[in-house]
């Protein structure tokens, strides 16, 4: 009993499922079915009827024939009217009159308008082309930066050259112009003394120094005991080769040169005091009277040297 009501019970579902199936697909069908289009009825005009009589044909017959006999005359049988009413003919309808439409007026031609220029389209630059140009744009400042920055190095060193250029030169004239000062004061000094002490010498008896002694060039020139040393002379950048002047000497009992002057060798006065402090360095061997006695003297004497 139990499998027959499970049969049917299936056979239900089965029935069911079927049903919702089918009912799916028409569902499915009717909303995609193409919709037939409605065409408009085409009303066409009445048609017009009219009677034509046929044309009787009208035979000829070239041979004689028997005439024909006379038609008998039938009785004239009365018809009775129709009592209906004859069919009214119909109008024939006249085509309605075509609408002439007027012409239309030549209109004015218009004035043609004066073209006008579009304004030049700027080409686009793409970002690649903006993102170069500023590079270079950035590159060309930093370098007009740096040439600026080197000039202005350049320009201060050359101030702080000329400046330290100028400190020495006003340095070196200072030291000079005090050489000159103090080298002319022991000059001064020397020859005082020197004349002081000829002064008081001069009389005196024998064992004493008598006195001064004029010397002649030549026996001056051969009693050097250490002569003058001219290479330390800076004859500057002047193409010369050998150097001559005259010297007023001053000499002592010990033969030292207590003073040199009166030199001129036409090459500024630097190097005329560098040859006397030159010769102030020298020494004769000391001049002696007839007695033996040591004496100081004066010498004029002629020099030279060669420039390296």
């Amino acid at each position: 009993m139990s499998d027959v009501k499970s049969n049917s019970n299936q056979t239900k579902a089965l029935a069911l499922g079927v049903t919702a199936v089918l009912h799916g697909l028409v569902g499915y069908g009717l909303a995609n079915m193409q919709m037939p289009e409605l065409t408009p009825i085409k009303v066409t005009p009445p048609i017009q009827v009219q009677l034509i009589k046929p044309v009787e044909e009208v035979v000829v017959n070239n041979l004689e024939s028997p005439e024909p006999p006379k038609p008998v005359a039938a009785p004239k049988v009365e018809k009775n009217p129709d009592p209906r009413p004859a069919p009214a003919e119909p109008k024939p309808v006249e085509p309605e009159p075509q609408k002439v439409e007027p012409k239309p007026e030549p209109k004015p031609e218009p004035k043609p308008e004066p073209e006008i220029e579009p304004p030049p389209v700027e080409p686009e630059i793409e970002p690649v082309e903006i993102l170069a140009a500023q590079m270079a744009e950035a590159q060309a400042k930093w370098e007009a930066e740096q040439r600026a920055e080197a000039e202005r190095r350049e320009r201060e060193a050359a101030e702080a050259q000329a400046r330290l250029a100028e400190e020495k030169a006003r340095q070196l004239a200072e030291a000079e112009a005090e050489r000159a000062r103090q080298a002319a004061a022991d000059r001064a000094r020397a020859e005082a003394e020197a004349a002081a002490k000829a002064k008081s010498e001069q009389g005196r008896g024998t064992g004493n120094v008598l006195g001064e002694m004029t010397i002649s060039a030549s026996k001056a020139a051969a009693s050097w005991r250490r002569k003058p040393n001219f290479s330390n002379v800076d004859a500057g950048d002047r193409r010369v080769s050998a150097v001559k002047f005259t010297v007023n000497l001053v000499i002592d009992e010990k033969g030292r040169i207590v003073s040199a002057t009166g030199v001129s060798t036409g090459l500024g006065k630097q190097v005329d005091r560098q040859i006397e402090r030159a010769i102030k360095a020298a020494s004769f061997h000391p001049f002696k009277d007839e007695n033996g006695n040591p004496v100081r003297g004066r010498a004029t004497l002629p020099m030279s040297f060669s420039v390296n």
